[in-house]
């Protein structure tokens, strides 16, 4: 079974990360066109915009049988009071296309109505194709382009109404 459990910024945290990382080249290679670096292990846990309370920053962990195999970060409340906006859904690429992230995806769709959310927002990289892909089939419409400084391609804003069940 599938858990999303709340993922504490500590040592050891970090550490489940950067071996997450590593077992996720292509995502790194397609938004950045290199390697992870520290600096993609610390944003995880620290990076907020201005407008947002650290308290409405959630990081989760994607565990397999105690395992971490992805990761997900969510805003609760950005831009706007009724959006979850999804910073990262990352999975290891040996867990990738088997299902998990719809299953993932319905897990968030149950926090953010937890949270009394109606929509959900991301930005996905032009170039990291599968996600764009998944995000697509989900049901997620672009509403806007907008360039990401250090990634190698625009962001693809993308919304969609909160619906707790995912086909």
């Amino acid at each position: 079974m599938t858990e999303l459990l709340p993922l504490p910024d500590s040592p050891d945290s970090r550490d489940a990360i950067r071996h997450l990382y590593d077992n996720a080249p292509g995502y790194f290679r397609a938004v950045y066109g290199r390697a992870w670096s520290e600096e993609e292990v610390i944003d995880l846990f620290e990076a907020c915009p201005p407008a947002v309370a650290r308290t409405r920053k959630h990081v989760f962990g994607i565990y397999d049988a105690a395992k971490l195999v992805g990761v997900v970060d969510l805003l609760q409340g950005f831009p706007d009071d009724q959006t979850c906006y999804i910073g990262l859904l990352l999975l290891a690429e040996s867990h990738q296309g088997k299902g998990l992230g719809t299953r993932v995806l319905t897990q968030i769709c149950t926090q953010a109505s937890h949270w009394q959310l109606s929509q959900l927002r991301l930005a996905v990289i032009e170039t990291n194709l599968p996600a764009l892909n998944f995000w697509r089939r989900a049901g997620f419409v672009r509403q806007d382009r907008k360039p990401i400084v250090g990634c190698i391609a625009d962001a693809l804003v993308m919304t969609r109404p909160l619906i707790t069940k995912i086909d």
